[in-house]
């Protein structure tokens, strides 16, 4: 993995309405409860160069627990896919949970849920304790290929994302 990605390169906004913050912490945190990392898909669309966020995707089953980690099956994610895409949205990002400090795994890197230039993945720590609120304390990686990925530093992270409710660029 490369490391963080200089802040004069910044892709599109990503508006993130309340309500997938809101579905995507609370499974995030329940999945949390029981000691288990959380795994949620964002789709959405691409409006007047933002990305807008549409929905927080939470599969009933086709995860696959393996230690300390989880990912989407492939049949679970054909769905999902086929779903996104019968709705006119796109995959934009991967949103997980790590039980302590965020960061990307050797997982992580070789298994999002697509190998898509652009495609982010958000890493929440202790299980998304804190919500969105501590947005800073995320970590967002952003694929570049062949299993490569950068690191957004926090304020580039900060200018990309506009999340509803949440000042842009708070510390």
């Amino acid at each position: 993995m490369k490391s963080t990605m200089d802040t004069n390169m910044i892709g599109p906004i990503i508006r993130v309405p309340i309500s997938v913050q809101e579905k995507t912490i609370a499974h995030i945190r329940h999945c949390g409860t029981n000691h288990e990392e959380g795994l949620v898909a964002w789709s959405g669309i691409m409006r007047t160069g933002q990305l807008i966020v549409r929905n927080a995707i939470v599969p009933s089953n086709g995860v696959i627990k393996e230690y300390m980690s989880l990912r989407f099956s492939d049949e679970t994610i054909e769905q999902m896919a086929d779903d996104i895409l019968s709705k006119g949205e796109k995959l934009i990002a991967q949103v997980h949970s790590h039980p302590f400090e965020a960061f990307h795994s050797e997982t992580d890197n070789q298994f999002p849920l697509v190998h898509r230039k652009g495609f982010l993945s958000i890493v929440i720590p202790y299980f998304g304790k804190s919500g969105f609120e501590d947005f800073n304390e995320f970590r967002v990686y952003e694929y570049v290929q062949n299993n490569e990925w950068i690191e957004l530093d926090l304020r580039l992270a900060n200018k990309r994302f506009d999340l509803e409710g949440r000042k842009n660029g708070a510390a």
